[in-house]
């Protein structure tokens, strides 16, 4: 969904195509969908200029990451360390989160053995254009969190290349929080995914998306998704967006 709007606006959550499977009351539902589409704030990356719009489709994802393999890469600490290794060393299948996410080409990324409640980013997590999954401990007492910088998670190919990509980013029992994007532009705008951004789909299962944002200081802008923005499909089970 994309709007033209004024400046300083804001969006709570859309995407070109967003597909629902969400469990919430119908008026919870109808406000989700009502503030689908407004939205400015940190790093650049020209990953929304795709331009034109479509309607929203209703569509349904595989219902578990537990389909797409074993788990691929455990994370063993809380710490974002950077910078990162420009490869990943040979035999790693434990470490950060963001080493997982250099490390694990495809499968599960595993933080359910986590005993903090948060991880900090350092700068957003670029996720692999493959599908991958996130998962975290059952209680869903994790939060991943951008805390208001930049978006939260990244899951497109390398820099420039925006196109729509088959692959799915699954999260499962997880929070994304404070994630941001600002235009960086100065004559004209697009700004989408606050805290999660994919070229491909987006599955969420036990999860909460909350406190994004993406803006723009232009007039008219070209803005929306401030929580999630996929060129694919999105699809929430047992999860909000707040």
């Amino acid at each position: 969904m994309e709007l033209q709007l004024p400046s300083r606006s804001r969006s709570i959550t859309s995407g070109r195509r967003f597909g629902l499977h969400v469990r919430l009351h119908p008026l919870a539902a109808c406000v989700a969908l009502a503030f689908a589409a407004s939205a400015p704030a940190a790093g650049s990356d020209n990953s929304a200029r795709d331009g034109g719009g479509s309607l929203h489709r209703v569509s349904h994802l595989p219902h578990s990451p537990g389909l797409i393999s074993a788990a691929g890469f455990t994370v063993n600490t809380c710490d974002d360390p950077l910078p990162l290794p420009s490869v990943c060393p040979d035999n790693t299948s434990e470490g950060t989160l963001r080493l997982g996410l250099l490390c694990a080409q495809g499968g599960t990324i595993d933080l359910a053995q986590l005993k903090c409640s948060k991880i900090t980013l350092s700068a957003p997590l670029t996720v692999p254009p493959v599908t991958l999954a996130l998962a975290g401990p059952a209680d869903g007492q994790l939060t991943i969190d951008a805390a208001g910088k930049f978006r939260a998670i990244v899951h497109k190919p390398a820099l420039y290349n925006n196109g729509p990509s088959l692959e799915t980013l699954y999260i499962n029992s997880l929070t994304i929080a404070n994630g941001r994007y600002d235009n960086p532009e100065t004559l004209f705008g697009y700004a989408f995914g606050g805290c999660i951004y994919s070229t491909g789909n987006v599955f969420l299962k036990d999860s909460t998306v909350s406190s994004c944002l993406v803006s723009s200081p232009v007039r008219f802008s070209i803005l929306g998704g401030g929580a999630i923005y996929a060129k694919g499909l999105v699809s929430l089970e047992k999860s909000s967006v707040t």
